[in-house]
Order: structure tokens, then C-alpha cells, then sequence
């Protein structure tokens, strides 16, 4: 099992967490389940910022809510989109 300072680092290199989203939407988000787990992802994006020479991080730091799972047609995009990308 991952723990949760893992997970960050994993997710810092799946994608881009100085990019500003063009909308709500497309936004990159940290979401924590308790106190500890927001101090880490806080900490994580400051310690991310500085290894970049103090470029901001613009994915937010939020508590976990509800989730709601994409409507069918936006499941396994990438599996479905094989083919229009060069992977």
C-alpha cells in the first residue's frame, strides 16, 4: 500500500501541478481525509515550488467530499482514444 507522501509523489509526476486551469472544471486538486494528511500536501507543494526555483503550484489543497463517478463515455478515455494520441 502507498502512503499518502508516496501517492503525492506519484502524482507529481503524472502531471503538471504548475499549470493554471482555464477552468473550475480542469483544476488540479490535493484532497485530504484529516489534519495530517492536509499539513503533508501542504508542505509537499512548498518543497515541489522550491525544487522549481519558487514556481507556483497552482493545484489547490482541499478536504475530500463527495465523489461522483464521470458518465461512461469519459471512463478509460485513453483506452478508448488509442490511435487520435502519440503515446
Amino acid at each position: 500500500m502507498l502512503s499518502f507522501e508516496d501517492l503525492l509523489t506519484e502524482w507529481s509526476r503524472q502531471h503538471s501541478p504548475f499549470q493554471l486551469a482555464y477552468s473550475n472544471q480542469y483544476r488540479s486538486a490535493i484532497f485530504f481525509s484529516n489534519e495530517e494528511e492536509q499539513k503533508i500536501a501542504e508542505e509537499f507543494c512548498e518543497e515541489l515550488s522550491a525544487m522549481y526555483n519558487g514556481i507556483k503550484v497552482y493545484s489547490r489543497v482541499e478536504p475530500m467530499t463527495s465523489f461522483y463517478q464521470a458518465e461512461e463515455y469519459h471512463q478509460h478515455y485513453l483506452a478508448k482514444a488509442m490511435g487520435r494520441f502519440a503515446i
